[in-house]
């Protein structure tokens, strides 16, 4: 047991070391190392920004884990701490959520300002050098143009709940991932409490259990309007055409009246087994050529971010005036149960996915 507890520490010791160096220095160290543990969601850009890192240096053997639908938060710690490195992550690509600064608290998280491109960094809340904020992910309504007219989409989420849109809506429960969990979060701070939740209940919305299940039932016309996030609209599209080999039809269109904007981070993990390879990765994903490589994906960055940002009713989560949130599971459990008092047509939690996550 002792014994144990020495080597992980040296492990750990080792590991942590400064961000100082040139690239040509962590590509020799990353090489040396060989490999790359990287834990992420189940939105797309992971797999497209993997694939672009690994076609970059196909010397790394890069193993990609994927977060349960529920989010990581349950096995957090063993991925971060894990005494077997093929266990622990490396890197992290992980949603703007809560528990961001608990990881900063718990001491999870590796400082970046070292990094040889960090002056490229974008700042965006916070200025804080354990986070990279690699795009934006605004929240949105979702439709397929052959069911319903962009221009009958409803305005603003208090016009959602008009009884006009009885039997039209889908949302994924808040219980089901972290675009939720957000949205929760917004309603609460925007609104003064959940009452909104009860509301959206009456007009008898499906709420499915996995992102992909709420995007499908807008896709087939089960339901006409889906609330969602620009990220998950675009992860639908490449997990249908796998699972059915069609080309989804969904469009999504922000809000005219208000954007709740929640970011998608890259984290590196203090123990990472493989330091070098975790800091060249998130050394690359400063640089134009990965901003790129969003940009052709059609995921929220560059000047359709400078369009996001400009909303002159952007809402944002300040995660550097977050500590811990005592209610926040409460305040979840609470948008649940409003929902069902309302009406809300839940999916059946025993319903086999094709799932994705949406974290």
């Amino acid at each position: 047991m002792i014994f144990s507890f020495i080597v992980y520490l040296s492990i750990i010791l080792n590991s942590s070391v400064g961000f100082a160096g040139t690239v040509a220095d962590l590509e020799s160290a990353a090489r040396k190392e060989g490999s790359l543990n990287v834990f992420s969601n189940g939105l797309a850009y992971g797999d497209i920004l993997v694939k672009a890192f690994e076609e970059k240096y196909p010397e790394l053997k890069i193993k990609r884990t994927a977060f349960e639908a529920a989010g990581p938060r349950y096995f957090m710690h063993n991925m971060m701490e894990s005494e077997k490195e093929s266990a622990r992550a490396d890197v992290v690509f992980r949603c703007q959520d809560r528990d961001l600064p608990e990881w900063v608290e718990n001491d999870w998280l590796a400082e970046l300002d070292e990094l040889p491109d960090w002056a490229q960094h974008a700042k965006r809340i916070e200025d804080d050098k354990r986070y990279v904020y690699f795009l934006g992910a605004p929240h949105v309504v979702f439709y397929n143009p052959a069911k319903i007219k962009e221009s009958d989409l409803p305005k603003s989420y208090d016009e959602i709940l008009d009884p006009k849109w009885k039997g039209k809506l889908a949302m994924r429960s808040p219980l089901r991932g972290n675009a939720g969990a957000f949205f929760v979060h917004f309603i609460q701070s925007t609104r003064g409490d959940l009452s909104w939740y009860e509301k959206f209940g009456n007009n008898k919305p499906f709420i499915g259990q996995s992102g992909y299940s709420v995007h499908e039932a807008v896709e087939s016309g089960k339901a006409l309007v889906g609330l969602s996030r620009d990220v998950e609209v675009i992860s639908f599209a490449n997990d249908y055409k796998k699972k059915t080999g069609r080309t989804s039809q969904l469009k999504y269109k922000i809000l005219e009246n208000e954007s709740p904007y929640q970011y998608q981070l890259f984290l590196v993990n203090k123990g990472a087994p493989h330091s070098a390879a975790a800091k060249l990765f998130a050394n690359w994903l400063l640089s134009s050529e990965a901003t790129a490589v969003l940009e052709k994906a059609g995921f929220s960055v560059g000047e359709r971010q400078k369009t996001q940002f400009a909303h002159k009713n952007l809402w944002q989560w300040e995660l550097n005036k977050v500590k811990r949130f005592f209610r926040y599971e409460s305040d979840l459990a609470t948008a649940y149960r409003k929902l069902k008092t309302g009406g809300a047509q839940f999916e059946s939690e025993s319903k086999q996915h094709f799932v994705m996550a949406g974290d």
